[in-house]
């Protein structure tokens, strides 16, 4: 990482390190796209599953909620949003916080599985 890159790396964490520590929600914390089962009938697509429970706690909406976002997209995010009465409770800016922490996140985990490319990805912002 960089010396230029440092700082907007120091800047989202320090941002995370803000939020209010919530344990309010079973989190599984990593709601990617890979650990998320779609089934499409008649056009529409329907959770079918949800994979890899390995990281699951008690925490923050947010994180998760983060993830859906940006794994699989902003409309499915509002609309979950809707439908789990999250809307106005602060965890958008909860949301937009934790989701600029992400290429950290992968950074970090693939720094401990020894993992280049995706190390190298994750700091691909911060050179």
């Amino acid at each position: 990482m960089s010396g230029s890159g440092r700082e907007p790396a120091e800047r989202e964490l320090a941002a995370l390190d803000a939020l209010p520590h919530l344990t309010s929600a079973v989190v599984h914390g990593d709601l990617g796209r890979a650990n998320v089962l779609w089934e499409t009938s008649g056009g529409i697509p329907r959770l079918s599953g949800v994979v890899d429970w390995d990281e699951v706690s008690v925490g923050d909406p947010a994180e998760d909620l983060a993830a859906v976002g940006a794994g699989h997209g902003e409309e499915l995010l509002g609309r979950v949003l809707a439908l789990g009465g999250w809307t106005g409770r602060g965890v958008a800016g909860r949301i937009t916080v934790i989701r600029g922490t992400f290429a950290l996140q992968q950074a970090l985990s693939a720094s401990r599985d020894g993992d280049e490319e995706e190390l190298a990805d994750g700091l691909s912002g911060y050179r």
